[in-house]
């Protein structure tokens, strides 16, 4: 029985220390391409950066069940809508006053796909605004491979 209660005591107290969240910080650091990383991990910021981090108190959470089913993460297409097709559109050619990317997939020498990661470099200097007057905007890695996948998948199903 004593033993049985010493048990108890102390996964109650493993608990307690678990649900500590005071100590709780959040880190976050802008890298030389400008975009913002996060990690509750000291360790994981790389060194070059660690003496510009910032550390932040992470605000007590507060857990509600509202019952709603959490959204599925966008598809290739979702996520060109969301990043692209207010001036750009999937396709060969433009379309009212949106800009055709669909050419941008097919090397113009060869006419073969590129590959994701050199489709996802050439969007990223459009996204820094290097091929038009556009403004340039932050866009994440991940965000530009999944553009660069959806477009490659898209030209490869129309050649």
């Amino acid at each position: 029985m004593i033993r049985m209660l010493l048990i108890l005591a102390f996964c109650a107290a493993l608990l307690g220390a678990g649900m500590n969240t005071g100590d709780a910080k959040v880190f976050s650091w802008k890298d030389a391409a400008g975009v913002v990383h996060y990690t509750d991990n000291q360790a994981n910021i790389p060194q070059a950066y660690r003496k510009k981090a910032e550390a932040d108190e992470l605000p007590e959470l507060v857990v509600v069940d509202s019952g709603a089913k959490p959204a599925a993460p966008l598809t290739g297409a979702g996520v060109f809508a969301n990043r692209c097709g207010k001036c750009h559109v999937a396709a060969y050619e433009d379309k009212g006053e949106k800009i055709a990317l669909l050419e941008k997939a097919v090397d113009r020498r060869t006419r073969m796909v590129l590959s994701d990661i050199e489709l996802a470099a050439v969007l990223k200097r459009a996204a820094d605004g290097r091929y038009s007057d556009m403004p340039g905007m932050e866009i994440s890695r991940d965000d530009l491979l999944t553009i660069a996948r959806f477009l490659i998948g898209k030209a490869k199903r129309e050649k």
